[in-house]
């Protein structure tokens, strides 16, 4: 199970994350080549999250034109 939390929809204060696991973030308008780390160091495909994520970890999703998918 992957949890994703939209970031900028409200308090997300609350969302489930289990130990010892991730929390990443994801910015369409981030340049290439982040660590997914922090949100200055953002991945920018959703390709890169499919690829890096594991079960358990938390991604925080900016609004953005993801390729084939929009999030606004």
């Amino acid at each position: 199970t992957i949890y994703m939390q939209m970031t900028g929809y409200g308090d997300w204060s609350e969302t489930y994350k289990p130990a010892n696991k991730h929390e990443y973030y994801l910015d369409a308008d981030a340049p290439d080549g982040g660590d997914g780390l922090t949100p200055a160091t953002a991945w920018n495909t959703i390709a890169r999250v499919q690829s890096q994520m594991l079960s358990g970890d938390t991604i925080h999703v900016y609004a953005g034109n993801y390729g084939s998918m929009s999030l606004f």
